[in-house]
This record gives C-alpha cells, sequence and structure tokens, in this order.
C-alpha cells in the first residue's frame, strides 16, 4: 500500500515505478476536486495497472491490519 499525501511529481515519481513494477496493488489518494496534470497521471496509471485506490479527505480514518490512520 501507499499513501500519497499530495500529487507533486517528487512525491509520486517512485509511487509510479513501484506500480509498473507491480509492487503496489492498493494506493490511498487525497481526495481532489480540481486534479492537476499528475495526479490525473497517476490515476490513469493506477487504472492501466488495476491498482485499488481509496479517496482519502479531511477527517477520514484508515486501517492496516490493526493500526488506524
Amino acid at each position: 500500500m501507499a499513501v500519497i499525501s499530495h500529487c507533486d511529481k517528487d512525491h509520486i515519481s517512485a509511487v509510479e515505478e513501484l506500480v509498473q513494477m507491480g509492487y503496489v496493488t492498493q494506493v490511498c489518494l487525497p481526495y481532489c476536486e480540481f486534479p492537476d496534470d499528475n495526479y490525473t497521471m497517476l490515476e490513469q496509471l493506477l487504472k492501466e495497472h488495476k491498482v485499488e485506490v481509496q479517496y482519502l479527505s479531511k477527517g477520514m480514518q484508515f486501517c492496516v491490519d490493526d493500526v488506524t490512520f
């Protein structure tokens, strides 16, 4: 699982590579009402590789095993 705080290229470039290599099967993305090009390209890559995406917004929580974030 990868958790992305925002889609600046320096934050998502490694995730893109890991997705292409098949190491990432789930991604948490911030909900974005007006996505920029980086966000849109990342969404397309995730869709092409059938990566599960969870969109997070302020106040939401998610769990990984027994840990809540």
